[in-house]
């Protein structure tokens, strides 16, 4: 996996403990500094540093958003210094909240999201056609566990829009539409992904999927196929999710932190805060 992308380092911040106010006096600077107007003869380049502050100020900026990145790079920085996770607290169940958001680790600005029964792995920017609010009813996922297996599960889709049915529509109940996978036998090793209906007591194999504790990255987890062995739920750069046989060092990454979907809101961009109204008029300044 690909080392996380330096917010701090693209606003000149050392200290990482930074409060607000030297964030935001730091972005000030660097953007009258990286104007492109300024450097006529190297525009493009200052049109990609303006990019990078812009980008890094809007992680850092809100709480939120800042503090998933620093778990996620956190994270990703232990892994690469050989260290493991430290033992998780509780069993998988009660640790992952029963309407939540999944998030590849490495890449803290994607959602797995769902448009019909097509899946993709997106940011915000990977789908400007959408507004805030339906990018993320997109994202709302929960899990149905089975009792056959410890830690057997169906992943499923919540939002409006992957409803195939009135019946299990909340958290914790079977029906609606499931991650599932088909694997090619002519082409065993890339298998897409979509929805599918699977009802209660229907024996559906591949909706059917192992939660595992990502052995790699704190509070992390990994979906592995129950009747795959080794295949596990892979997102694969840019935007594809696929069930493939994986293992270290494989390409594609196969951890995803399940983020509340109840902070869903603190999600929300500058752009987007002109335009909606939560619980109040937003703030633009």
């Amino acid at each position: 996996m690909a080392d996380i992308v330096n917010h701090y380092a693209a606003l000149d911040i050392e200290d990482e403990n930074a409060d607000e106010a030297a964030i935001k006096k730091a972005y000030r600077k660097l953007v009258l500094k990286w104007h492109p107007d300024k450097h006529p003869e190297n525009r493009d380049e200052a049109e990609d540093r303006i990019r990078n502050i812009n980008n890094a100020y809007e992680v850092l900026s809100n709480p939120t958003k800042r503090a998933t990145y620093d778990q996620q790079r956190k994270a990703v920085t232990r892994k690469s210094q050989g260290f493991g996770p430290p033992p998780p607290a509780g069993s998988a169940r009660k640790r992952i909240a029963k309407e939540f958001m999944m998030m590849p680790l490495g890449f803290p600005d994607k959602f797995v999201r769902y448009r019909g029964r097509n899946l993709y792995v997106h940011s915000r920017g990977d789908a400007k056609e959408v507004d805030f609010k339906t990018f993320f009813e997109d994202t709302k996922w929960s899990l149905w566990w089975l009792p056959e297996v410890n830690n057997m599960c169906r992943v499923r889709a919540l939002g409006s829009k992957a409803f195939g049915e009135k019946m299990g529509a909340a958290a914790g109940l079977c029906g609606g539409l499931n991650l599932s996978f088909f694997i090619d036998p002519n082409n065993p090793t890339d298998s897409e992904v979509v929805l599918e209906d699977a009802r209660k007591g229907e024996k559906v194999d591949r909706v059917n999927f192992i939660a595992v504790t990502s052995p790699a990255y704190e509070g992390a987890f990994r979906f592995e196929a129950a009747y795959r062995k080794g295949y596990f739920l892979t997102f694969l750069p840019p935007t594809h999710l696929r069930v493939i046989p994986w293992e270290e060092g494989s390409q594609g990454t196969v951890d995803f932190a399940l983020v509340d979907f109840a902070i869903m809101f603190r999600f929300i961009e500058m752009e987007d805060g002109c335009r909606l109204r939560v619980a109040g008029p937003p703030s633009c300044g």
